[in-house]
């Protein structure tokens, strides 16, 4: 299996490619796409940089130029569930554009993407069982040490947990807590907010490709964020999206 894997950070894509050995590597459209092995499988890695133009662009090159059967999407995100804590992992069920709205046309709903009739974009069951048992045994495995219950008592006054459900994605950094309750409101449900995902989903459900994206909380999308989300980027992000998707691989 080929499988093509996305980060939303540097940071976090340089952490991966520490894992396996680069046997070949492009440039294309200002990214750097990685060739290698790795847990047995043939890998394109890629740094997609921020934002649903940017995501779709590097997937749709993946696609197209590498013949990827599968995609597996990193990355952190913002809280947007208050039962959620810094340092706890989002498995994606369901992506939504919440940036997105074409309804003054009367026969299209807000969020729903034209000619497609889909607002909420689905993930494969079998993505979902198979990144959240990962995720899952990287918890487990990594608050066994001591060093690293001491790094994320730092974050989260609670161990960290994975939940699986409704991510949504924007051209926008939110770090309003106005912004917050405004989204929670449409969307009851709603577990995080990043920048990339839904884009990424869109462009694999057009292709019946399978996916998983797999988020880690850097912040509560409040005020706090814009100092909260870097030091869980440089401390501890980088290595849970490595861990995560290491894992997801020895699985397929």
């Amino acid at each position: 299996m080929k499988v093509g894997i996305l980060g939303a950070m540097a940071e976090e894509t340089e952490a991966i490619l520490e894992r396996f050995k680069t046997t070949r590597k492009k440039e294309i459209g200002k990214r750097v796409f990685h060739e290698g092995k790795w847990e047995g499988h043939e890998v394109v890695v890629c740094f997609s940089r921020w934002g649903k133009v940017a995501a779709a662009s590097s997937v749709t090159t993946m696609l197209d130029l590498y013949d990827v059967d599968q995609i597996i999407f990193t990355g952190v995100a913002g809280g947007a569930s208050p039962d959620l804590e810094v340092g706890d992992i989002v498995i994606a069920e369901h992506l939504i554009q919440h940036d997105f709205d074409a309804s003054p046309i009367p026969t299209i709903q807000r969020y729903e993407i034209p000619l497609l009739g889909v607002s909420k974009f689905p993930v494969f069951a079998k993505e979902v069982k198979r990144a959240k048992l990962a995720a899952d045994l990287f918890l487990q495995e990594m608050m066994s040490e001591p060093k690293n219950q001491q790094i994320l008592k730092f974050f989260s006054p609670r161990p960290p947990q994975v939940h699986v459900g409704l991510i949504a994605s924007g051209d926008q950094f939110i770090a309003s807590p106005a912004k917050l309750l405004e989204l929670r409101k449409d969307f009851p449900h709603l577990l995080c907010v990043e920048m990339e995902g839904a884009a990424v989903a869109q462009v694999c459900y057009e292709r019946g490709i399978p996916f998983t994206v797999a988020r880690s909380i850097s912040d509560k999308a409040n005020h706090e964020a814009v100092t909260d989300f870097p030091k869980f980027l440089k401390e501890v992000a980088k290595w849970y999206s490595a861990e995560i998707v290491e894992r997801i691989l020895k699985t397929l």
